[in-house]
């Protein structure tokens, strides 16, 4: 792996605060809570024993300039005082003509300026290379180029700046342009795309601040109104035990208080098995094996009905660790959805951690762990029953073929 990272950054602690300001390579992470396709999603799933990173401070909007980001998205970062402000703009700003160079990056220099002097860590990414799809000129990849070396060259000297590169992930350097396998349109990212960049831009702000993991980790930490009001409203958060049940032709063992189904009339097989959590003593994942013929399939692990502890206008926030190893690309996605529901069953409300589409491309093959968190989310009038769901989703056709491990669920009443 080339060096992507630009600067050493100090050294801070605690969950922070964090938010990002740019343009719809940033905007793309969200959409029904939090997308598949957008680098700040993954990166917060990496980053969620780091950071709070909400979508309420994700301030980017599609088609901004650098000079949008200045006058409109930057007074709203600083009046919601993050410690931490990712910053990833410029590709909209760039016309190839050496004489707006200056003016682009009077108005990156005023960003950075003042985010730190506002206190903030900020990580920026560079402008990067596009794809086929969308091929940039000679004039345009100078421009960038230049830019791009000026940010560097600033947070050399700023302890509290970290610049990191994408281009040497993306980049076939045979032709300057970003791999086949990547960007939906030769700019924005796919899942692929996204989940690389996500990772690269996790590990350099992992190297700035220590964890802080703040989920569900103590057998007794369950909800009372009086004694434990934050306290986890799920039964089993540990995925501990047998017991739980299966449907639509799933099969094998489930977690207490837990259920595997997959799609009705599915062609995709889902086997659950209890796996030991490496590193910890008696704490356990709820494994689901896939395989078989994919036409669609989804499958849920989903939890009790967790409405007797909640009422109107109580807000929710789920977590959950998912880790996995998929021998193929054939599955879209891997999410947290927190579900509520009418007496009939009919969705009022929803959020996501992972929010999927086919359009944007599978998971690559191969292991990987993240922290699922969905956003808070009220509940409102007419809800009789609640759900979380660990979900995974098969394209319509292909062979999927892996294991899925669920582990350390909560779902707390924001206070």
């Amino acid at each position: 792996m080339p060096e992507l990272f630009a600067s050493y950054p100090r050294a801070i602690s605690g969950l922070r605060k964090a938010g990002a300001i740019g343009d719809s390579l940033t905007a793309d992470a969200v959409g029904n809570g939090w997308t598949n396709w957008g680098w700040l999603a993954w990166a917060r799933r990496y980053l969620n024993d780091r950071l709070d990173i909400s979508t309420a401070n994700v301030f980017a909007v599609g088609g901004a300039t650098v000079s949008d980001v200045r006058t409109l998205q930057l007074p709203q970062a600083l009046a919601a005082n993050l410690d931490i402000c990712f910053v990833m703009c410029g590709q909209n700003s760039l016309d190839g003509d050496p004489a707006s160079t200056a003016a682009i990056w009077a108005d990156l220099q005023a960003i950075y300026d003042e985010l730190l002097q506002h206190g903030a860590f900020v990580p920026a990414i560079l402008m990067r290379v596009h794809g086929s799809a969308a091929p940039q000129s000679a004039d345009v990849v100078f421009q960038a180029s230049a830019l791009n070396r000026l940010i560097i060259e600033y947070a050399r000297s700023r302890s509290s700046m970290l610049v990191i590169d994408l281009n040497p992930l993306y980049l076939d350097f045979a032709t300057g342009q970003a791999i086949s396998d990547f960007l939906r349109d030769g700019i924005h990212d796919n899942q692929p795309s996204a989940k690389a960049g996500g990772r690269v831009i996790a590990d350099g702000v992992s190297a700035a601040i220590p964890a802080f993991d703040d989920r569900f980790s103590v057998l007794g930490d369950t909800y009372d109104a009086v004694k434990n009001p934050r306290g986890n409203l799920l039964a089993n958060g540990l995925l501990s035990g047998t017991g739980g049940g299966v449907a639509n032709g799933a099969s094998g063992t489930v977690a207490a208080s837990w259920s595997l189904q997959r799609n009705a009339n599915s062609g995709a097989s889902a086997a659950g098995s209890k796996q030991a959590v490496a590193g910890y003593t008696n704490l356990e994942a709820q494994r689901i094996t896939i395989g078989g013929t994919s036409d669609g399939t989804g499958l849920v692990l989903a939890s009790e009905d967790l409405i007797t502890n909640v009422s109107e206008g109580d807000v929710l926030q789920a977590e959950m660790q998912a880790s996995w190893n998929l021998s193929t690309a054939d599955i879209i996605g891997i999410g947290l959805n927190l579900v509520y529901y009418n007496a009939g069953f009919g969705i009022v409300t929803q959020t996501w951690d992972g929010y999927f589409s086919p359009s944007n491309g599978a998971l690559p093959s191969g292991s990987d762990s993240v922290i699922f968190k969905t956003e808070p989310l009220a509940v409102p009038s007419g809800v009789s029953h609640i759900f979380l769901a660990g979900a995974v989703q098969a394209p319509a056709s292909g062979s999927p073929s892996g294991t899925i491990d669920f582990s350390r669920a909560s779902v707390r009443k924001v206070i």
